[in-house]
């Protein structure tokens, strides 16, 4: 196998790989924008039920005569809601920076990508042009060797046509 081929061959596995690597970044980009996407929404729906909640509460209170530690409940179990709301804006966050370095590495995988089928054609082409060389270099060492046999068929003839003419 002439170097340019074994060249070739390291080139084109190469791109292969590099399109492995980008599939598998796709993948997980999809997935990370899917985790983003329910993280999202998980957020909006704990917000709305949140809110709707802590309506209630303070309606309730608003409708009856309370002391002051059911006040005080209220307060409490909001507090909770915002601890458990920005628990989950950080899960959202943490998504999005998940999807975002997803993102990147799809990124740069498709560049790798690009950058090895690049690669690869040069060398195709570098094949192909090494291979017409080769191919020229027998034709002419055929004709070569044609017009030696046939300067030896004609030496031969004129041998003959002096032996016998």
């Amino acid at each position: 196998m002439a170097m340019v081929d074994q060249l070739l061959f390291i080139k084109t596995f190469r791109e292969r790989q590099a399109e492995t690597v980008l599939q598998r970044s796709r993948l997980n980009l999809a997935q990370a924008h899917q985790l983003e996407e329910q993280a999202q929404h998980e957020l909006e729906r704990f917000i709305a039920q949140a809110t709707e909640d802590e309506l209630r509460w303070y309606r309730q209170l608003c409708e009856r005569v309370v002391k002051l530690r059911d006040i005080e409940d209220v307060q409490t179990d909001v507090a909770i809601l915002r601890a458990e709301e920005a628990e989950r804006a950080r899960a959202r966050d943490a998504a999005t920076q998940q999807r975002e370095q997803a993102q990147s590495a799809c990124t740069q995988a498709s560049q790798q990508m690009k950058e090895a089928s690049t690669a690869r054609n040069k060398f195709e082409e570098l094949a192909r042009q090494h291979h017409a060389l080769v191919a020229k270099e027998v034709e002419r060492k055929e004709d070569l060797e044609l017009e030696e046999l046939a300067g030896i068929v004609r030496e031969r003839e004129e041998v003959d046509l002096q032996e016998h003419g």
